[in-house]
């Protein structure tokens, strides 16, 4: 690689005065996973012109320790006050010559594979190992002619624009998750989301004294639902049988899901914690488990039953009632809402105990 940029190159004399500001990047001011710098200091130049590493405009900075070069600690030097600053002593300056892209050689060094490589040559104490400088001298690279280096690096920079905008909206589309599952919920629950289904059914008049769709009715929930059935016996398990556990962690609350059930021993969870069997909802009782929507059907479980934490309401099903729509109504903001305001206890330890709210179905 040495042929192709100076590495280390000496520091020009510098005639400043000592209260001259120039720039400064400490290694903090790298961003490992963009690539870029986030802040650039500002030091009298006395301050810096001795005991810290020079460099200038467009030079690239890599850095050489452990896990900064491993994290991507690499950047390009932009922005400099009259283009030239100063940094960590922990940075390798590199300097493209004439035949080099800058940018083609900044990308290489933030591969991962070079950075794999570079971390495999590594030497020093633990916590301080660092990359040789005889590394960076002997490595080997295909180098393609001036313009095509330039291509490369301009298609790389296009897919990561590409990448970044993806990226944003993305994360704009998580924003708006929530409200638009509130959203369909709560429209659920109103008979919104089948009253073109209805409409079709010329038979079929709304029902205008109770304002609720035709068909529908108020029940409470344990007229449809058991609420923490007895539990079934098991005297036909023996200790060392596995089971289903699921602690509060293993139920997301983005999703609704059992995402990381664990295995347990019969022997282990058979006492003090809480029972449900396959197609059960278990819903959290607990603030803030509850307001974030730890609600999930039980299924997959191991000989059809399971265990988790105490903090979980059993609620089952009862005959020819849907537990989906069961399920669903107790992930509905709503219902969440309303739970909350009956939440009693001790602050932190505030539970939802009743479960008899009147719902429509």
């Amino acid at each position: 690689m040495a042929a192709q940029e100076s590495i280390n190159p000496s520091k020009p004399k510098l005639n400043f005065s000592d209260q001259f500001k120039t720039s400064f990047l400490p290694m903090s001011s790298i961003d490992p996973v963009s690539g870029q710098i986030t802040f650039i200091k500002e030091r009298e130049f006395s301050k810096v012109s001795k005991g810290y590493t020079y460099f200038q405009e467009n030079d690239i900075l890599f850095a050489k320790i452990t896990p900064c070069m491993e994290n991507g600690n690499t950047v390009i030097a932009k922005g400099m006050l009259n283009k030239f600053g100063f940094g960590s002593t922990e940075f390798y300056v590199l300097r493209p010559s004439n035949i080099v892209e800058g940018r083609f050689i900044y990308y290489l060094l933030r591969s991962e594979k070079f950075r794999k490589e570079a971390k495999a040559v590594m030497s020093g104490a633990v916590g301080q190992q660092r990359v040789p400088k005889k590394f960076l001298i002997d490595y080997p690279l295909c180098l393609p002619p001036l313009n095509e280096q330039k291509r490369i690096a301009d298609k790389i920079e296009s897919l990561f624009a590409k990448m970044d905008i993806a990226k944003r909206l993305i994360d704009e589309a998580k924003e708006s998750f929530e409200l638009r599952r509130a959203a369909i919920l709560d429209k659920a629950f109103r008979g919104e989301l089948t009253k073109e289904w209805r409409l079709s059914q010329v038979e079929i008049l709304p029902n205008l004294e109770t304002k609720i769709p035709y068909g529908w009715k108020h029940v409470i929930l344990s007229d449809v639902v058991q609420v923490n059935p007895r539990r079934t016996k098991l005297q036909h398990i023996s200790d060392e049988q596995e089971c289903t556990f699921v602690p509060m962690g293993a139920v997301s609350e983005i999703s609704g899901t059992i995402e990381e059930p664990e295995v347990k021993s019969f022997v282990i969870v058979k006492k003090g914690y809480t029972y449900f069997e396959e197609n059960d909802i278990i819903f959290a009782k607990i603030t803030p488990c509850m307001e974030n929507g730890k609600t999930a059907l039980a299924s997959k479980l191991i000989n059809g039953f399971g265990f988790g934490s105490t903090e979980f309401h059993v609620i089952r099903a009862k005959q020819h009632i849907n537990n989906k729509y069961i399920y669903f109504l107790l992930r509905s903001s709503k219902f969440r809402y309303e739970a909350k305001m009956h939440m009693t206890g001790a602050v932190g330890w505030m539970g939802y105990t009743k479960l008899d709210r009147k719902i429509k179905g």
